[in-house]
């Protein structure tokens, strides 16, 4: 879990990411702050849709630390935090394909710009992962993912 961010109108907004052990991208979400709400709402929106994980490895900021320990003290659960630089590199790998695109546009001109525009580059990047496969076969192009999507 990790966060990043993204010029909009000569500000900075906030991609918040989440990838699992395998490179894969589980969840995204653009948020004008970078505080401990929006901490809780990725997560809440990760444990809604793919259950709650056992570890979660970040990096030192204490909002997101403080929202697994919000979250773990209200349901009484038991989640692990991790801090290990090297498992948190995934996701910082993971955040390349988003700052190769959005670097050179020098910014999006609204937020809603930036959150349509953030959404095809993360669906384009699952596609390139083969993250989005329909069948339990993979694909011999990354089109065909893409194809049956439309279809």
């Amino acid at each position: 879990m990790d966060e990043m961010s993204v010029r909009v109108k000569g500000s900075w907004i906030y991609l918040y990411c989440v990838v699992d052990r395998a490179g894969h991208t589980v969840e995204f979400l653009l948020r004008q702050t970078r505080d401990l709400a929006a901490t809780t709402a990725i997560m809440r929106q990760v444990i809604r849709h793919h259950g709650r994980p056992e570890t979660i490895t970040i990096d030192q900021r204490g909002n997101t630390t403080a929202a697994i320990q919000s979250y773990t003290r209200i349901h009484h659960t038991r989640i692990a935090i991790r801090h290990c630089k090297g498992l948190n590199g995934i996701v910082e790998r993971d955040h390349r394909a988003v700052n190769r695109l959005t670097r050179p546009m020098l910014g999006f001109e609204s937020f809603g710009a930036g959150c349509c525009t953030i959404a095809g580059l993360e669906s384009m990047h699952a596609i390139r992962k083969w993250q989005l496969a329909t069948s339990g076969e993979r694909s011999h192009t990354p089109a065909e993912p893409f194809d049956a999507l439309v279809a």
